[in-house]
């Protein structure tokens, strides 16, 4: 069965884009046979059609990414889970007000009861914190430059790599598919 996918390329931004300028990344997709291949902005959002259980794309995605030389972790959704993330949408009055102040933290493994506990825990500054099964999505009001729950900490706190991404990019994401 052949699946849309979001692939969520981590640590992709101007360091990198000599070595993986975004039209080569869509060439690259379509050459290892992934179709409908497109980017969003140029931080690694690469969406395609392809067929395969979730870690077998995962791979395919990833030996793409090691073709440039760059060792990614890759992180996949389809378009109903990010539909459904915006759905839910936790911080409504964040969204309107600051979107890009609104990540979304993906990582590829269900986030285990005692790590939630330990990041619920942790969490005493202004951000709020609400959390799916293979998500964190943190509001955070001063920025995240200022904010002791960086993307970072937040993966010492569950034990798991992640990749994170604003709300704003999200709904671009989601509006490649319309």
């Amino acid at each position: 069965m052949t699946n849309t996918w979001i692939g969520l390329i981590r640590g992709i931004g101007p360091q990198t884009h000599g070595k993986m300028p975004m039209a080569e990344l869509r060439n690259a997709c379509e050459k290892a046979g992934m179709d409908n291949v497109g980017t969003v902005l140029a931080t690694g959002n690469v969406i395609f059609e392809a067929s395969g259980e979730e870690t077998q794309v995962a791979d395919k995605l990833r030996d793409v990414v090691a073709s440039f030389g760059l060792d990614s972790d890759v992180f996949l959704r389809t378009y109903s889970d990010i539909s459904a993330i915006l759905d839910h949408a936790p911080f409504p009055d964040a969204i309107a007000e600051r979107p890009n102040h609104v990540l979304t933290m993906f990582v590829d493994a269900l986030i285990n009861p005692a790590a939630r506990e330990r990041l619920l825990e942790k969490n005493s500054g202004p951000e709020r914190v609400t959390l799916t099964d293979r998500e964190i999505l943190i509001d955070y009001p001063e920025g995240v430059a200022s904010s002791r729950l960086k993307p970072a900490v937040l993966e010492k706190l569950i034990g798991q790599k992640g990749t994170a991404r604003n709300w704003n990019t999200l709904l671009r994401v989601a509006k490649v598919d319309s």
